[in-house]
């Protein structure tokens, strides 16, 4: 199965509103619409911090319909953050000290719009950016699909936060990384109807 997207849990997707967060050059939303097809959502929100992965994902995605682009970092509060570029261009993530200012948002402030599923991988910043989305986990009770081996703590503390906010989900791991380090490790919060 794709990153993220496992068959065996979710099997099927309709009508999705799907946000990537963290979206880099595009190749979640790609395996999204290759897993289950180019009927499958209403629309897709892709985020990301950086112009250059910006324009990649604009060249690979420019033949998908209904899928809109935002350089906007996701966070627990609207204003201005920094980040520094990474030598990895995967793996960029903000910073209060970094040289470059990208805008911040919250999904709640950003998206008005029911949402249906939210895969998030940013390097560290997705309890902040769950946080940031606390209206839309309590009344829309999106499917998640979140990277929880960035910070220590994660593993434990994003599915208890969502827990705090929304009781109606069951919870999943999936690891895709190597045999030596615990990478790409990814809560799926599957709602329970």
């Amino acid at each position: 199965c794709k990153h993220y997207f496992d068959l065996d849990l979710m099997p099927k997707c309709e009508n999705e509103v799907f946000v990537d967060v963290g979206a880099y050059t595009g190749d979640s939303t790609i395996d999204f619409i290759s897993s289950y097809g180019e009927n499958s959502y209403k629309k897709i929100l892709c985020y990301e911090i950086c112009k250059e992965n910006i324009e990649k994902m604009q060249k690979n995605l420019e033949n998908y319909k209904n899928i809109y682009i935002f350089e906007k970092a996701i966070t627990n509060f609207n204003g201005t953050t920094h980040f520094d570029k990474n030598a990895d261009l995967s793996a960029n993530s903000t910073s209060s000290g970094g040289e470059l200012a990208v805008e911040a948002v919250t999904l709640d402030a950003d998206i008005k719009d029911k949402i249906t599923m939210v895969k998030m991988d940013i390097e560290g910043g997705e309890m902040n950016a769950l946080i940031g989305m606390k209206n839309h986990i309590k009344n829309d009770t999106p499917t998640l699909l979140i990277s929880v081996y960035h910070n220590n703590t994660d593993l434990l503390d994003i599915p208890k936060y969502i827990s705090t906010i929304n009781k109606n989900y069951n919870y999943y791991l999936r690891y895709y990384g190597g045999p030596y380090y615990a990478t790409e490790i990814v809560l799926i919060a599957l709602p329970k109807n």
